[in-house]
C-alpha cells in the first residue's frame, strides 16, 4: 500500500510544515534518501517517494511501500523531531482504503482516537510511543489504522479506545527518584532486550520495572508514564531468529548517564533471575537486524551479537 504523507512540526505554537527539512535531513543519514530526480527520491530501487506540493503545502507520495517502509520513515522522522512536537498525517492511496487521515504524533496533548471517534472517522490519531515500539508491532496494527480490514466502524458505531488501564504493584519504579528534566530536550531513550524468560512483557514491567499501573495496547504492548518526572517506559514482545525476547524501551531525565541507567537496570533483571539482559545499540530496520551488547550487572558490557528481527 502507498501513502501520500505530510510532515508538521510545533515551531512557536504554530504547525509547520517541514516535509522538506525532513527529505533534507534523511539524505545526510547513513542508508537514508538518495535523490534521483528533481523531485524523486529512493531507498533503494523501487522504493521511495516523490515530492508534491499544493494550496496546502508540501507532502510526499509513496511509491513501492509496505507497512514496515512506512514504519522506517515514521521512525525517522520522530528522531528528526527529537524533543520538538509534531505529526505525520497520512492518507492511504489503496483503493480499498477508506477516505480520512492517520495523524502519528509525539504531542501529549493530542488525544489518543485511533477510531475517529472526535470527528465521524475523518481523523485517527495515534501517540507515536504507542505504536512505533518495533516494526511487528507496527505490522500487526497497520491494516487496522488504515481500515483495511474491515475494524474502522461507522461513525454511529465508533467507540474511542485509549488502551486499557491495569493496576499492578503499589511501586514505585525503580526510576521514580529521577527529578524531572528542567528541559524536555534532555530526556534521552535507551533500549534493552531480555530473553531466555518465561516473563511476558507486562510480567517485566511489573516485577523488574516495579511499575505500579500499567496502559495496554493490542494486548501486548504496555506503557507507563511517570507524571512527576516525566520518565517513560514501554515494553513488548520482540520475536527473533534466535529467540523470543522482550523489549524495554525507557525515557529518562538526564539524572543518570546511559551506563549508569544500564548497572541499575541490569542489577534489579538479574536480581529478579534473569541473566540474558541485552543492551540495544542500533535497530537496522531496512535489514531486519539488532544490534545489542550483553549487559553485566555492574553495568560493563560484552562482546555486539547481531539477532534478526521475526515479522
Amino acid at each position: 500500500m502507498d501513502y501520500i504523507v505530510t510532515f508538521s512540526a510545533i515551531e512557536q505554537g504554530q504547525e509547520v510544515n517541514v516535509t522538506d527539512r525532513f527529505i533534507s535531513w534523511s539524505m545526510d543519514r547513513p542508508n537514508g534518501l538518495k535523490r534521483v530526480g528533481a523531485d524523486s527520491y529512493y531507498y533503494r530501487p523501487g522504493v521511495g517517494f516523490r515530492r508534491i506540493s499544493d494550496d496546502d503545502g508540501v507532502s510526499v507520495q509513496t511509491a513501492g511501500f509496505d507497512s514496515g517502509q512506512l514504519y522506517r520513515v515514521l521512525t525517522d522522522f520522530f528522531d528528526f523531531l527529537a524533543a520538538s512536537k509534531g505529526g505525520a498525517a497520512i492518507a492511504g492511496t489503496s483503493p480499498d482504503a477508506p477516505g480520512g487521515v492517520v495523524l502519528v504524533t509525539n504531542d501529549q496533548a493530542v488525544p489518543s482516537d485511533p477510531l475517529g471517534a472526535e470527528n465521524r472517522g475523518l481523523v485517527r490519531s495515534y501517540q507515536a510511543m504507542a505504536i512505533l515500539g518495533g516494526a511487528h508491532l507496527f505490522g500487526a496494527i497497520h491494516d487496522g489504522m488504515f481500515g483495511l480490514d474491515g475494524t474502522v466502524p461507522a461513525s454511529s458505531e465508533v467507540v474511542e479506545d485509549e488502551g486499557e488501564q491495569r493496576q499492578l504493584g503499589r511501586g514505585p519504579w525503580i526510576f521514580a527518584d529521577l527529578p524531572p528534566p528542567s528541559d524536555m530536550t534532555e530526556i534521552d531513550e535507551i533500549a534493552f532486550f531480555i530473553g531466555d524468560t518465561a516473563l511476558s512483557a507486562g510480567k517485566v514491567m511489573e516485577k523488574i520495572l516495579k511499575i505500579p499501573e500499567i496502559t495496554v495496547y493490542a494486548d501486548d504492548y504496555f506503557t507507563y508514564a511517570d507524571p512527576r518526572n516525566f520518565g517513560r517506559a514501554a515494553a513488548q514482545p520482540f520475536p527473533t531468529a534466535q529467540g523470543s525476547f522482550v523489549e524495554i524501551r525507557l525515557e529518562l531525565p538526564p539524572s543518570l548517564s546511559r551506563e549508569q541507567v544500564s548497572a541499575r537496570f541490569a542489577a534489579v533483571g538479574q536480581a529478579a533471575g534473569l541473566p540474558d539482559i541485552y543492551l540495544v545499540q542500533s535497530y537496522e530496520d531496512a535489514e531486519g537486524l539488532v544490534q545489542v551488547l550483553p549487559l553485566h550487572e555492574d553495568g560493563s558490557v560484552g562482546a555486539m551479537r547481531v539477532l534478526r528481527m521475526a515479522f
